[in-house]
């Protein structure tokens, strides 16, 4: 999926819409004066601590949600525990609500909580791999680089395509390539990419290796950076915008 499903942004809504409710139903009930700022202390003095817990596990949610985690399938069935025990002492302890409501109100709030697999997010969460749309733009730049590996062996390659999370390199000579050999999967290499502003050096780790051309892509190694700190973000930052991004 290229773009994030709607519903992510809806659904985060919805929790996010739960969360706010939850102090102006307060204020509503006992008419309390929202823009009176005594009235904000004594509305929140009536917020219980399980009504803490239910705004959190919503904000939780709503966040989760923008961010299409893959984390919502425990913390939905947590939330929907939360608000079904907070619905149950509401209608055993209140007067405002009566159990039929609050028991009505908890089935709402699961059925509109898993409503998602209805809808394309569910494929989204269930193979992340779909999740195309959080993939960096990549952009197609050759640019000299150094590689500094395995006991300070340095190798001259470049790169195919770049982008603000790691490159592609592409393997133009046969020491390139036998570096290739011997570095493994998830080993860790130091890059200095050539700019018309100097070297920015960056410490990468090894993510992916063809040794065969696939479509666009030619031989080569791809590159996640690691342990960027924020003047390295910066630099990256600057050249992909340099680049026209």
């Amino acid at each position: 999926m290229k773009e994030k499903p709607l519903f992510f942004t809806l659904i985060a809504l919805f929790f996010f819409g739960v969360a706010l409710c939850l102090p102006l139903q307060i204020a509503f009930l006992y008419d309390h004066d929202l823009f009176t700022l005594s009235d904000w202390s004594s509305l929140w003095m009536k917020v219980t601590p399980l009504n803490l817990v239910v705004i959190a596990i919503c904000l939780i949610n709503a966040y989760l949600c923008l961010h299409a985690s893959k984390a919502l399938k425990f913390t939905l069935p947590v939330g929907i525990a939360i608000i079904a025990i907070n619905n149950f002492f509401v209608s055993l302890w209140g007067n405002d609500y009566s159990f039929s409501q609050a028991t009505s109100a908890t089935v709402s709030f699961s059925l509109l909580s898993y409503s998602y697999i209805f809808t394309s997010a569910y494929d989204a969460l269930k193979n992340p791999k779909l999740q195309w749309w959080k993939i960096p733009k990549r952009y197609k730049q050759n640019l000299p680089v150094r590689i500094e590996a395995m006991n300070h062996k340095k190798v001259l390659t470049s790169t195919f395509d770049i982008s603000k999370t790691g490159t592609f390199l592409s393997s133009m000579t046969p020491y390139t390539k036998n570096l290739m050999n011997d570095l493994h999967i998830g080993e860790h290499i130091n890059l200095y990419i050539s700019t018309e502003k100097g070297d920015i050096q960056v410490q990468g780790r090894v993510v992916r290796k063809e040794f065969k051309a696939r479509g666009d892509y030619p031989q080569g190694m791809g590159i996640e950076f690691s342990h960027l700190d924020l003047m390295k973000t910066f630099q990256i930052k600057s050249l992909l915008t340099n680049m026209g991004v």
